[in-house]
Parts: C-alpha cells; sequence; structure tokens
C-alpha cells in the first residue's frame, strides 16, 4: 500500500541596486527586488488499493493545494555628506529615502473522494467535492531620515525618524512613527588612550556604545476589517443557495505593536585585535502586543 504526497516548489529571488555619485558630496542609491515562490502540494489515495490498514479507503481521495508567495520591494534614499562649516573636524551624513513593500499570499485547494480505480485526478472525484481559495496582500510605504555626525572618526552621535503607512493597520489609524538615536566613542583613538596603552598590546581598542530606539510590528491580514465570507444554505427543494456570513468584526483602531529598547555596551580588541569582546546590556518594553 502506498499514499504519495509530493510537494513541487519553483522560486525565484532577484534584486536590482544602482548608484548614482551626483557630486563629490552627494550619493543617490536605488534597490529592488522580488521573491516569487510557486508550491503545489498534492495527496493521492488510490482507490480499489486495500490493505488491513486502509479498508475504509476503499474509494480512494485526493488533495491538491496550489500556493504562491511573491515579496516585492523598492527602495531609494539621497546621502549627503560634507563637514560642517567652520568645523572641518566634524563630519555630517544625512539620508533621506523611501521604501515600498508588497507582500503577497494566493492560495487554492481541492479535493474529492471516490475517485475512479486506476487515475490519480481531482477530475475524477464524485464525492466530497471541496474548493477553497484565500488571498492576501499587505503593502507598506514608508520615508526615513536619518543624521549622523563624526567627530575625528571617534565620537559618532545619529538620530533619525521613519514613518510607515501600512494597509493592515485600521482605518482609523494612518502614520506610524520610529524614532531612534545612538552614540559611540572610539576610546582607542583619543591620545589619553595611547599614551596609557600605546605599548600595550593586550587592550588595542576599545568603543563604548548606547542607543535608544523605536520599532513596530504590523498587524495580520485583514485583523483591522470587517468583511463577509461566502457560504452555502439550504433551501427547500433539497437545493443550495449562495449566501454570506460576518467573517470576522476587525477594529478599526488597530496600530502596530511597538517595542522600545534601550542598549549599552563595549567592543573591545585584545592582543593587536587577535581576541575581541563585546558586551551588550539591552531593556525592551512591548506595548500594544498582537494577539
Amino acid at each position: 500500500y502506498y499514499w504519495p504526497i509530493t510537494q513541487d516548489a519553483k522560486r525565484f529571488v532577484g534584486g536590482a541596486n544602482t548608484t548614482w555619485q551626483v557630486t563629490n558630496w552627494l550619493t543617490a542609491m536605488g534597490q529592488a527586488g522580488m521573491d516569487v515562490n510557486n508550491m503545489l502540494d498534492q495527496s493521492i489515495d488510490p482507490a480499489n488499493v486495500v490493505t488491513w490498514i486502509n479498508q475504509s479507503l476503499i474509494n480512494g481521495s485526493a488533495t491538491q493545494v496550489r500556493g504562491q508567495n511573491m515579496d516585492y520591494s523598492a527602495q531609494g534614499n539621497l546621502v549627503a555628506t560634507h563637514p560642517l562649516p567652520h568645523w572641518s573636524d566634524i563630519t555630517t551624513s544625512t539620508t533621506i529615502g523611501g521604501q515600498y513593500v508588497n507582500e503577497q499570499q494566493h492560495t487554492t485547494s481541492a479535493s474529492g473522494t471516490q475517485l475512479v480505480p486506476g487515475t490519480a485526478s481531482l477530475a475524477t472525484a464524485s464525492a466530497n467535492k471541496n474548493i477553497g481559495e484565500s488571498n492576501q496582500t499587505v503593502i507598506t510605504v514608508g520615508g526615513y531620515v536619518h543624521e549622523q555626525l563624526a567627530w575625528k572618526d571617534r565620537v559618532f552621535i545619529t538620530g533619525g525618524v521613519r514613518g510607515d503607512e501600512n494597509s493592515a493597520f485600521g482605518s482609523n489609524f494612518k502614520l506610524a512613527y520610529y524614532p531612534a538615536i545612538s552614540a559611540s566613542w572610539v576610546l582607542s583613538e583619543e591620545p589619553f588612550f595611547r599614551d596609557h596603552f600605546g605599548n600595550h598590546d593586550w587592550l588595542s581598542s576599545l568603543r563604548l556604545r548606547s542607543a535608544y530606539g523605536v520599532s513596530g510590528q504590523r498587524p495580520g491580514f485583514r485583523q483591522a476589517d470587517t468583511y463577509l465570507s461566502g457560504a452555502a444554505v439550504a433551501a427547500p427543494g433539497a437545493t443550495e443557495l449562495t449566501a454570506v456570513v460576518v467573517g470576522g468584526t476587525g477594529n478599526a483602531n488597530l496600530k502596530p505593536e511597538i517595542s522600545t529598547e534601550t542598549e549599552f555596551g563595549a567592543d573591545l580588541g585584545l592582543l593587536s585585535d587577535r581576541v575581541s569582546l563585546t558586551y551588550t546590556h539591552y531593556s525592551k518594553t512591548t506595548r500594544d502586543a498582537l494577539i
């Protein structure tokens, strides 16, 4: 006795990058990519193939599920780098950009029983026929701006904010904002560090860092929507009529799950950077959790 279960998958992943040096201080960059995954799952229980473990399956059955997951993304930004006027030791780097993400999932399924003996096609099923279809599309459009200040390539301060609009948000909620700021200090580049440790290779580099940031997790597909689903209802005369039922009530005020995180740490290089140590301490708080 055999019950073949197969899965066929065909996937394509592709992307492209482009960079344009507009001037000696301005750079434009663009990225685009796609990930398309096609899958076919099939299971066949042949008719009239009977053993002691499958006597109840004599009529045979077949199930087929076809799925396609597609992710498309595009991103572009401008980066401007220039020393501050009258402060040549301080360099600024400003980034302005935008991003588009399109996530899709499409699935169709079919099953049936009482197959014609010797066949393995759903077309020969004569009972318990079922079909299903699911389609999901979630689109995110975001913009961001980052600013970094660097002093003598040893002290760095970075701040930024990102705003996202997502099709899964509730209709009463619009943009989600995610600010972030970080700072780092390469102590090993300071003259006093070299004076004290310059002749000792056991501590060759030291960097201190800290950061604060806010991130978000979008709701799932249709969690915020009120929608109808198709259904069949019995009518007099043993007939069925097409009808609709409430598939979900949704929440028009649904917004993303927000996580706030603070961290600080240090990076050490030992024995002329042959050995490295990293320490990080962080605290994370999540609110408006999605269930």
